[in-house]
């Protein structure tokens, strides 16, 4: 949602638009709030148009830039007992810098038995070729954002349940 608002001087009409979704034209008129589809990032061209009764008219036109959101889920259980469902422990994660992503999995003792560069590459309850027993296991996810250009860093466990 961003909010629009025009300084023309001796304009007796002004009107804004943009295009939406490459072919729908919004107007809006004098000082607006236009609201920009978070599902849809991209760049936005809007265009302030400005004129008085004698027929002066005048735009001036600007890119409005929607980022895409930043965004990571992780879930707290898996069964990696090969059945099709849920057998691999992954984040979902949105809009995020490729080669800045870094998963890592502990065991109770702090050891490290999983790290992973890639959200696509997620651990199967598996340390050395052997599966590890029934537990609880804490991950920690060091990732940069698109959006901000910051990096995250989250930590939490998962319950592996056989």
């Amino acid at each position: 949602e961003i909010i629009f608002s025009s300084n023309s001087l001796n304009a007796d009409m002004e009107e804004y638009y943009t295009v939406i979704n490459n072919d729908t034209v919004r107007y809006f008129n004098g000082n607006s709030t236009i609201i920009f589809p978070e599902s849809e990032p991209g760049n936005y061209e809007v265009c302030l148009v400005a004129s008085n009764f004698n027929q002066c008219i005048d735009t001036l036109c600007q890119t409005v830039i929607i980022d895409d959101v930043f965004f990571i889920f992780v879930p707290n259980a898996f069964t990696p007992n090969d059945d099709g469902d849920n057998d691999e422990f992954f984040p979902v994660i949105n809009n995020y810098e490729e080669d800045s992503f870094e998963l890592l999995i502990f065991n109770r003792w702090g050891q490290l038995i999983f790290e992973s560069d890639s959200p696509l590459t997620g651990w199967k309850g598996v340390h050395m070729s052997t599966p590890v027993k029934e537990d609880t296991y804490v991950w920690k996810i060091n990732v940069k954002s698109k959006t901000d250009g910051l990096i995250y860093s989250y930590t939490g466990h998962v319950s592996l349940i056989r």
